[in-house]
């Protein structure tokens, strides 16, 4: 009886010790719990989020604030895209820690024509689909001639 008892005293202790050591690894290691995430904004010149340009000269250029948040529990490498419309007017490359986040400072040209256009930025992460952002936002811009008023 008294071996029954010295046997199950060490099982409990080895189940006690595996607890305890289970719950320790956890809390140095924790699960992430968050789904991955990326964040896109624009900011204007005072570097708000408000009061966006809205309006230029033809030809006329102009650098626009681009913000990027990561929250894909890596560092990740992306690639950001500006288009007037559906032309292409800049492209680059913007490395953000795991948790970081990083501005960037995008110079683009207004069309030659006058009219109202839509500048977007399209932001690719190239673990995703690399013909498909993956996230995208957008600004609206009247472009009017050098000689209107």
């Amino acid at each position: 009886m008294q071996d029954h008892r010295r046997v199950l005293t060490w099982i409990m202790a080895l189940i006690l010790g595996s607890l305890i050591a289970t719950v320790m690894a956890l809390a140095v290691n924790p699960a992430v719990t968050n789904p991955p995430s990326t964040e896109l904004y624009v900011l204007n010149n005072s570097e708000n989020s408000s009061d966006y340009l809205d309006s230029l000269r033809t030809g006329e250029e102009t650098g626009i604030t681009i913000g990027v948040n990561n929250h894909e529990h890596h560092p990740v490498t992306y690639r950001v895209v500006a288009k007037w419309n559906e032309s292409t007017t800049a492209e680059r490359r913007l490395r953000v820690s795991n948790g970081g986040t990083r501005e960037l400072q995008m110079r683009v040209t207004a069309p030659n024509q006058s009219g109202r256009y839509r500048l977007r930025f399209l932001l690719f992460n190239p673990a995703q689909n690399q013909t498909t952002p993956d996230l995208t936002t957008r600004l609206w811009i009247h472009v009017s001639d050098n000689d209107d008023k």
